[in-house]
């Protein structure tokens, strides 16, 4: 049996009121990612950072600038993935991007183990 439109109305409305929460929530990751990228890259006017001596070829200007382009491709990924859930939502054939999250797991895998090697590399 059909829902009536009202009824119909009501489910997208839900829908959509979903889908703008997730598009908010990877909005937020994405200002944080941004603004850690900016505190590790202010590290290097920290007292006591460069103390130990070794010259990284990797330094916490690069590894700050890798976080705020990597919050930067998270909005922009957001952004994509709000309108084609919109899109999939209006035609009513919704299907998860798996290979859109896989991906954005990955590069916050990998940031993440910048930071750690470069947390490893300053403590020396």
């Amino acid at each position: 049996m059909d829902k009536s439109p009202t009824e119909r109305n009501r489910a997208l409305t839900g829908e959509h009121l979903a889908n703008e929460r997730t598009f908010l929530a990877w909005q937020r990751t994405a200002i944080s990612t941004m603004g850690f990228g900016v505190v590790i890259a202010r590290m290097n006017h920290s007292p006591g950072v460069h103390d130990s001596g070794i010259r990284m070829a990797l330094n916490e200007w690069h590894v700050g600038i890798l976080f705020v382009l990597g919050g930067i491709l998270s909005a922009c990924f957001a952004g994509l993935r709000y309108f084609k859930a919109q899109k999939s939502i209006e035609s009513g054939g919704y299907a998860p991007n798996n290979t859109g999250i896989a991906i954005s797991a990955a590069i916050n895998g990998i940031m993440g183990l910048f930071v750690l090697w470069f947390l490893i590399a300053i403590s020396l």
